[in-house]
C-alpha cells in the first residue's frame, strides 16, 4: 500500500460508448454507455459489452490528451485493433467497423471529458507491475492479492468458495477452462481496471482475468467473476441477459424475483432485451430478470436449446432470436416465466446454504434475510432448531443481541436444553445489560453440567462485570486446573491474567506475566494455522499490553480491527486499543477509540468501561 502522503495524480475523466451498427438501416444504435477515469500512464483494461479493450493516456493538458486504444473482440472470432488519438476535451475519438460475432459491426467512442486529479492515496496499484501483486494457485485459478490486505488474510477462504462454484458450474454447462484464470482480489477500485461499476467487479474474457474488490467496507467477490468470464472465454459473447444470466444460474435470483414482480406485475423482458437498455437499468432488477429468465428457459426447454439460442443472439436482436429459436410469441415466453417464478418453491437447504455463504464472505444482513426465510420454512422439529440456530448466529454477527436473546429463548423452549444452551442465554443477556438474568441462566447452565470450562468462564465474565474479582479469580483458577478445550484455555488465561496483573502480591504478577507469555504461545501457534481469525490477533493484543510491550500489542489489536466485522468483537477491540494508548500516554487517540465502541453495537460491559474512561478527568 502506499503511504497516506500520495493523494492525487493527474487524470482525465471520460466518456466510454459501444455502437452497434443496425442490419437493416446501417443505424449505430448505442448499446455502452459508461463513464471512467484514467490515470496517466497506466494502461486501464476491461469488458465493454462485446470487446475487450486496453486504454492508455500518455500526454494530458488543460487543451487537449494522447491516448492509445487496443481492442480485442470476443468473438466466436477475434480480432484485433488498435489506434493512437489525439484528442480535445468533449471531443470524441471513434474507432470504427470492428467486426463482432455473426457478422456484427461496432463502433467504440472514446471521449475525454474534463482534466481530473484523481484521489489514489493506498489505491494506486497496477496489476501488470512485478510485485505488486501476489499469486496464490488453485486447481483452476491463480488468486492474485496485495500483501497486508483483507485478500491476504482471507484468500484461501475465497478460494475455496470460487473453487466449488466453477465445478458446479462446469459440471452443468459442459465446458472445459482454456487454461489458469487470473482473479485478483482488490482493496479497491485499482486504476489499472475499467470497472464494472454496477456491481464493482470486471472480468476480461479475452484475457481470461476477472477481478473483485475484496474490503470489509465493500466485497464483489462472488462467484459471477468467475462463471462468466470462463463461460464468455468458451462459448464467446451474446448480449448480457443471457450470458450474466446463465453465470448466475445457481443463485437464489429467485427470492428477489418474486418481490419485485409482486410489485411490478407488469414488467417485461422488453425492458431489457436491448443492450443498452439492459446496463442502463437498476442493476439488481436486470439481474434477477436476466438469471430467472434464463432458468426458466433451461428449465422448461433444456439446455441444448438455451445455447443455440446464446449463439444465435447480439445485443440488438435478441427479442426475434428468442421467438425464432423457442418457435414461441415473446409475450407466452413471459407468461410461462411469470408462473414459474411464482410457483418456484425455495427449499430451506437453498436458504441454508445461501446464508451459509452469506457469513463465509461476511456478508451478515444478508446472512440475517436467508436464515430468517429458513425459520419460516422449517417444517419439522429438527429443521426448526437448525434454522433457530442459525438465526440467532446470524443476530449476534449484526449486533441484534437482544433478538439473539429471544431466539435462543425459543431454541430452549423447542427442546435444545444442555448446558450451553443455557449459558448462550445468559451471555447475551449480559451482552444486553440484563445481569441478574444471566446471572439466573449461567447458574442453570452450571447445574447441568459442573465440568463446562466455557459455562465457568462466562460465570467468572459476569463476576468482572459486576465489579467481583475475587469471585471471577477462583473460578478462572479452577478452570485452567481442569481446562481441555482451547478456547477455554487461552481466554480464560487472559482474564485471570488481567486479574493477577493489579495485584499487591509479587507472586500474583509473576504468575499473570506467565500465564500472559501462555496466552501469546497458543495463539502464535494457531495462527500459523489459521492466519484470519481476528479474536487469535485480539487475545494477543491484550496479553502483550499485559506483558507492557505496548506498541507490539497496539499492532496486533490494529490487525484485530482491520479483520473483524462483527459489532460484538469490534466494540472490544476497540476498547482494548483505548486502554493501549492510555497506557502508551496518547490520551487523546485513546478517547478517540473509547468513542467507537459507544458507537456501534457492542456489549453493554464493553460500552460500560468505556464511558467510565471517557468521564475520567
Amino acid at each position: 500500500m502506499l503511504p497516506a502522503s500520495v493523494l492525487a495524480v493527474d487524470g482525465v475523466l471520460c466518456r466510454l460508448a459501444v455502437y452497434q451498427q443496425e442490419g437493416a438501416t446501417g443505424e449505430n444504435i448505442l448499446i455502452v454507455d459508461d463513464t471512467a477515469e484514467f490515470v496517466v500512464d497506466i494502461t486501464s483494461a476491461g469488458f465493454l459489452g462485446p470487446i475487450s479493450t486496453e486504454i492508455r493516456f500518455t500526454e494530458l493538458d488543460t487543451l487537449q490528451v494522447k491516448f492509445n486504444v487496443h481492442v480485442v473482440t470476443l468473438g466466436p472470432a477475434v480480432n484485433t485493433y488498435s489506434r493512437s488519438f489525439t484528442a480535445e476535451y468533449s471531443l470524441p475519438a471513434t474507432m470504427r467497423d470492428i467486426a463482432g460475432k455473426n457478422g456484427a459491426i461496432y463502433s467504440l467512442v472514446v471521449a475525454p471529458l474534463s482534466l481530473l486529479a484523481i484521489d489514489t492515496a493506498g489505491c494506486l496499484a497496477d496489476h501488470r507491475e512485478q510485485g505488486s501483486f501476489t499469486s496464490a494457485p488453485s486447481a483452476y485459478m491463480d488468486l492474485n492479492y496485495m500483501t497486508s490486505t483483507l485478500a491476504d488474510f482471507h484468500w484461501e477462504s475465497i478460494r475455496d468458495y470460487l473453487d466449488f462454484s466453477y465445478r458446479r458450474f462446469q459440471d452443468f454447462a459442459g465446458f472445459t477452462l482454456p487454461g489458469k484464470m487470473q482473479v485478483y482480489l482488490c482493496p479497491c477500485m485499482i486504476p489499472s481496471v475499467i470497472w464494472d461499476r454496477r456491481f464493482g467487479m470486471a472480468v476480461d474474457p479475452t484475457r481470461n482475468t476477472a477481478f473483485a474488490v475484496y474490503a470489509r467496507e465493500l466485497n464483489t467477490a462472488d462467484p459471477f467473476i468467475v462463471t462468466h468470464t470462463t463461460l464468455l472465454r468458451n462459448f464467446g459473447y451474446t448480449a448480457p441477459f443471457l450470458s450474466e444470466g446463465l453465470a448466475n444460474y445457481f443463485s437464489l435470483a429467485a427470492y428477489d424475483m418474486k418481490r419485485i414482480l409482486a410489485d411490478r406485475p407488469s414488467l417485461s423482458w422488453r425492458d431489457f432485451l436491448n443492450t443498452g437498455a439492459y446496463l442502463e437499468a437498476d442493476p439488481t432488477t436486470a439481474d434477477r430478470v436476466a438469471t430467472t429468465a434464463v432458468q426458466y428457459l433451461v428449465a422448461a426447454h433444456g439446455l441444448d436449446r438455451f445455447m443455440t439460442l446464446y449463439r444465435a443472439a447480439d445485443d440488438l436482436n435478441l427479442g426475434a432470436r428468442l421467438e425464432e429459436v423457442y418457435g414461441t410469441p415473446l409475450a407466452e415466453l413471459e407468461a410461462g416465466w411469470k408462473e414459474y417464478v411464482d410457483t418456484l418453491s425455495i427449499t430451506g437447504s437453498q436458504y441454508s446454504a445461501q446464508a451459509g455463504l452469506a457469513e463465509q464472505m461476511m456478508n451478515y444482513r444478508l446472512m440475517l434475510t436467508y436464515a430468517q426465510e429458513y425459520v419460516n420454512w422449517a417444517p419439522t422439529k429438527p429443521d426448526s432448531m437448525r434454522a433457530l440456530d442459525l438465526l440467532k448466529r446470524a443476530h449476534f454477527f449484526n449486533g441484534n443481541y437482544y433478538d439473539a436473546a429471544a431466539i435462543q429463548e425459543a431454541l430452549i423452549a423447542v427442546g435444545d436444553t444442555g448446558a450451553r444452551s443455557w449459558m448462550a442465554r445468559g451471555s447475551y443477556e449480559m451482552m444486553n445489560g440484563r445481569y441478574a438474568e444471566a446471572l439466573k441462566h449461567f447458574e442453570q447452565a452450571r447445574g447441568l453440567d459442573t465440568t463446562d470450562e466455557m459455562v465457568h468462564f462466562n460465570l467468572a465474565l459476569y463476576y468482572i462485570n459486576q465489579g467481583d474479582p475475587a469471585t471471577a479469580r477462583d473460578i478462572l483458577l479452577n478452570n485452567i486446573s481442569f481446562a481441555k478445550e482451547a478456547r477455554a484455555q487461552g481466554e480464560t488465561r487472559i482474564f485471570l491474567a488481567n486479574i493477577l496483573a493489579d495485584s499487591e502480591a509479587e507472586e500474583d504478577r509473576k504468575t499473570a506475566e506467565r500465564l500472559y507469555q501462555e496466552v501469546i504461545n497458543i495463539y502464535q501457534q494457531t495462527l500459523s494455522i489459521r492466519r484470519s481469525s481476528p479474536t487469535h490477533y485480539l487475545w494477543m493484543g491484550i496479553a502483550y499490553l499485559g506483558l507492557g510491550e505496548i506498541e507490539t500489542g497496539i499492532d496486533h489489536l490494529k490487525v484485530a480491527d482491520f479483520l473483524e466485522s462483527r459489532p460484538f468483537y469490534q466494540g472490544m477491540i476497540n476498547l482494548w486499543l483505548g486502554k493501549g494508548h492510555l497506557r502508551s500516554g496518547h490520551k487523546e487517540a485513546a478517547g478517540e477509540y473509547f468513542a467507537r465502541v459507544l458507537a456501534i453495537s457492542s456489549a453493554d460491559y464493553h460500552q460500560r468501561e468505556a464511558r467510565a474512561y471517557l468521564e475520567q478527568p
